[in-house]
């Protein structure tokens, strides 16, 4: 089992021992390292793991089908147990940061050039949701806020540090 050759410590996994006979594995050095997508992962008995779940599995055990591990402030490499919560999909989803693509500044507010006006929205339960059409992108703004509360969206949706003007 890894936990017999990992441990936690400050966020993050370190060896404790080599995970096999041929494993090339410094004893205390960290595992893995941070991928593509920003995710510190590792190799292990031939699976490929990334280290946010191992560290879930230690501190609270299996992980329910259909649940995922959420890292609370966006950042994919931080998985200090507080940064970590158990979340289905969908919750999940309401913790997102803003898209690279993203002009307005704010999740959920684009300008239309139709209406020459600012459009709010919100997606929930994979329902996009029409908030209306504004020429103040305040207004815009206000009202995607106003449905993030309702909708129960994480205060950092949309951003790293939630919303600010």
């Amino acid at each position: 089992m890894i936990i017999n050759f990992v441990e936690y410590k400050d966020g993050g996994l370190y060896w404790t021992k080599p995970s096999g006979p041929r494993a090339r594995v410094s004893i205390g050095s960290r595992v893995g390292h941070v991928n593509r997508e920003g995710y510190r992962v590792f190799k292990f008995e031939g699976a490929h793991l990334k280290e946010h779940r191992v560290i879930w599995y230690i501190h609270n055990g299996e992980i329910p089908e259909g649940m995922e591990v959420d890292h609370i402030n966006h950042e994919r490499d931080d998985n200090r147990i507080s940064n970590l919560r158990l979340v289905s999909r969908s919750d999940n989803m309401k913790n997102t940061s803003i898209r690279k693509s993203n002009s307005s500044g704010f999740t959920g507010v684009s300008w239309c050039s139709t209406s020459k006006k600012w459009k709010a929205q919100i997606q929930v339960n994979g329902k996009k949701i029409s908030l209306g059409y504004f020429s103040d992108i305040d207004l815009a703004i206000d009202a995607r806020t106003e449905a993030n509360v309702k909708y129960n969206f994480h205060d950092n949706h949309g951003g790293k540090n939630g919303y600010k003007r």
